[in-house]
């Protein structure tokens, strides 16, 4: 049994039946929604707040969590970025990862699904539907497990899109192996047998896959995403192992601290901006998410 609190938020929850049913009746309802999808595939919980500015907004803000710190002490859904998009005086979209609710034991799962599930094909379809209803381009937000998230959504986006995130996961087999196990194990159900193998990363890559991908290193040259900005700090072990492989994707230039520009619409900036994984001061995000707010903002400033 699942258990989920939806009066912790302290906001209306709208239980859609199925798609058909959400797309047909949605009049642009502040508050939770719940769209099922049948009995083999998970339901969807995204949060929807100040849909007030309707008329004036060109781009819709949704984010994605990262892991869930004392994961043992909650109940889901598991919501962000209200506080941040309410200070800066945007819609919000927020997103929870239904995988988080299924298996307690995990307190990240970077919004892949599970094995044999539909789910990343599933939220693109209410991510599009949104879209055009309000005429927005999305900016997919996130950091770390969330800016993974984030930037994989954006990536396989069939429309034009843009990108926040800060200290992501580029890689999700090159995150701590304790967690990436942990997730394996839950949502792939592989075993010791597969985990402890020496090529253990290929050969699982190789079943999650199938499903979402687990890796964004390569994706941005060919992907739609109009503009991004990837915030890194200069202390974190992020920086090697996941920035690095993306940005030598995308060029041959040094990757320097300061801002680095794969074109004037796509930076990486790489500053002293918190200590280690730390998420930035948030008066650096929201500087970066008010421009991104302006849907012909170039970044190159």
């Amino acid at each position: 049994m699942i258990k989920k609190n939806y009066k912790q938020w302290n906001v209306p929850h709208y239980v859609w039946d199925d798609i058909e049913h959400f797309m047909s009746l949605w009049k642009y309802q502040d508050g939770i929604h719940t769209i099922h999808f049948g009995p083999t595939n998970s339901p969807i919980d995204f949060f929807v707040n100040d849909l007030k500015f309707e008329a004036a907004i060109t781009v819709q803000p949704i984010f994605f969590a990262a892991a869930v710190s004392k994961r043992a002490e909650k109940i889901g859904p598991f919501f962000t970025g209200l506080g941040l998009s309410k200070r800066a005086n945007v819609p919000f979209i927020s997103v929870a990862d239904p995988s988080l609710d299924e298996d307690p034991a995990l307190n990240l799962a970077w919004y892949t699904g599970a094995y044999l599930s539909s789910f990343t094909q599933n939220l693109d379809q209410i991510i599009s539907f949104i879209c055009n209803s309000l005429q927005r381009e999305p900016l997919f937000i996130g950091g770390s497990g969330g800016g993974f998230a984030a930037i994989a959504t954006a990536v396989r986006f069939e429309l034009e899109s843009n990108v926040l995130v800060w200290n992501p996961q580029t890689d999700i087999f090159l995150y701590e192996p304790k967690i990436v196990h942990r997730y394996l194990r839950s949502r792939f159900g592989l075993g010791n047998k597969s985990l402890q193998r020496d090529d253990w990363i290929e050969f699982c890559r190789l079943r999650t896959d199938k499903e979402a991908a687990t890796s964004v290193v390569s994706a941005l040259g060919r992907s739609k995403v109009k503009r991004l900005v990837y915030l890194q700090n200069t202390q974190d072990w992020h920086l090697q192992k996941h920035l690095q492989p993306f940005w030598n994707s995308l060029t041959e230039e040094r990757l320097k601290e300061g801002k680095n520009y794969y074109t004037p619409n796509h930076l990486v900036h790489l500053g002293k901006f918190a200590e280690g994984h730390a998420p930035p001061p948030e008066s650096v995000i929201r500087k970066y998410l008010q421009l991104l707010m302006n849907k012909n903002m170039r970044v190159l400033d």
